[in-house]
């Protein structure tokens, strides 16, 4: 499922993957989500796709809705403050969590539990603090039980340097130290159940008009690897990657350009670390 804006920033529109292309659906009405840094997962506890977005940028009001099959409804819940972060279903908690990942120096994680009648603040205070970490990625890691992030290290600029790897075990987070850390970059993250492993495509920021061909990485619980394999689809920041229930595998669409989520784009398939262009 994916959800773009409309191209005056007024609205939006909700598309399904029938397997072999984008179909609009007809999801008028008051809770379809907003046009701003839309968050979509599924949630297995309500059986339902939940989205959490806002109106605009810097608008400090945020809408929870959940896909019912054919509409948009309304979850009566609070507000979520923060929007830059990321949404992901929690199996060991059996909660949607909202991870804000920081937008300014000193800026500490904050997380946010979608309960049966309320967003609540789980009032972590073992996160990683720091700038630049709103380029991060969060994934359900069934390897070990744990959320795993990887989130841009502090710095002068984006890009630079390596990417830090952490673990949340339900109670708190921990930083792990593996050898070798991909650079600094635009993350997607997802399981990846062909290979048993947890998948990370890691873009670079557009130069000259051109998004850089990213690079095809796996996290086996210890240890980071890079997949040499090709072709290897371009991600930029605006990019969704997903896991596939049918084959294991993941599923990439890339937004086109540096742009928020629009159609057409392109719909990648992985299996077995091989990726092959679909629709």
């Amino acid at each position: 499922m994916l959800v773009a804006p409309t191209p005056d920033m007024t609205g939006t529109t909700t598309w399904t993957w029938t397997g072999r292309e984008w179909r609009q659906c007809d999801s008028s009405g008051s809770a379809q989500p907003y046009p701003a840094h839309q968050n979509l997962v599924y949630d297995a506890s309500r059986g339902m796709v939940i989205s959490l977005s806002w109106k605009d940028y810097g608008a400090p009001a945020s809408l929870t809705s959940g896909w019912d099959g054919s509409k948009w409804v309304a979850l009566p819940v609070g507000n979520v403050r923060y929007q830059s972060g990321d949404l992901v279903y929690d199996d060991l908690l059996r909660d949607v969590l909202f991870i804000h990942t920081g937008n300014y120096a000193g800026d500490r994680q904050v997380m946010w539990a979608l309960d049966a009648s309320d967003w609540h603040n789980l009032n972590n205070t073992s996160g990683p603090t720091g700038g630049a970490f709103q380029r991060g990625a969060v994934a359900w890691d069934p390897l070990t039980s744990t959320l795993l992030a990887v989130l841009n290290p502090p710095g002068p600029g984006f890009g630079t340097g390596v990417m830090e790897t952490w673990a949340w075990d339900g109670v708190e987070w921990r930083q792990l130290r593996p050898q070798t850390s991909p650079p600094a970059g635009y993350a997607q993250l997802a399981w990846d159940g062909s290979r048993r492993r947890v998948g990370m495509l890691l873009g670079q920021a557009e130069k000259d008009g051109h998004v850089p061909d990213a690079t095809d990485w796996t996290w086996d619980g210890r240890a980071w690897a890079q997949s040499h394999s090709a072709p290897v689809p371009s991600v930029s920041g605006y990019g969704a990657l997903l896991s596939l229930p049918a084959n294991g595998g993941l599923f990439l669409f890339a937004s086109t350009g540096s742009g928020q989520y629009s159609l057409p784009g392109a719909t990648w398939i992985e299996s077995g670390g091989a990726w092959k262009k679909a629709g």
